[in-house]
């Protein structure tokens, strides 16, 4: 019984080292009611392997949606050495999931980004929380790796 339980070790070694990857992707998403006290959703992205492209998708909740099929946002980025890069916007909605009541969408913001500096980047992103078109319940962000 020993020796086969000893057998087992460097098998279940095996599949614990192959079952242990790194995630292909990271997601956060920040409800309204914790938005920064400057009224933003934060985020900081880790772009600090030089070996990957990411891709970078917004998504966000809506309640009560109207007929609008943009959200203006204002987004700026912060390199790790301080630069800001700013820019306006807009989100089209792109619904994974409605009722008459919510919806939930996700869109690409940014494909195949090669960061001009490696390291953690800041993302801040401004939006209406609402409008006569829809109350925005939050924003979040999926930042998906690729190999080069």
């Amino acid at each position: 019984m020993k020796i086969l339980n000893n057998a087992l070790y460097p098998i279940f070694i095996l599949l614990l080292f192959i079952s242990c990857k790194e995630p292909k992707s990271y997601e956060k998403f920040i409800l309204n009611k914790d938005k920064t006290d400057l009224g933003t959703y934060e985020f900081c992205l880790d772009m600090s392997d030089s070996t990957r492209i990411y891709d970078l998708y917004l998504y966000t909740g809506i309640d009560e949606p109207g007929k609008n099929t943009q959200i203006p946002l204002y987004i700026t980025w912060i390199s790790p050495s301080g630069l800001k890069y700013a820019e306006n916007v807009c989100f089209p909605m792109i619904a994974e999931s409605r009722t008459s009541f919510s919806w939930t969408g996700k869109s690409p913001y940014r494909t195949s980004i090669v960061p001009t500096e490696y390291g953690r980047w800041y993302l801040s992103i401004t939006a209406p929380e609402e409008s006569e078109d829809f109350k925005l319940l939050g924003m979040g962000i999926v930042l998906e790796y690729k190999e080069k």
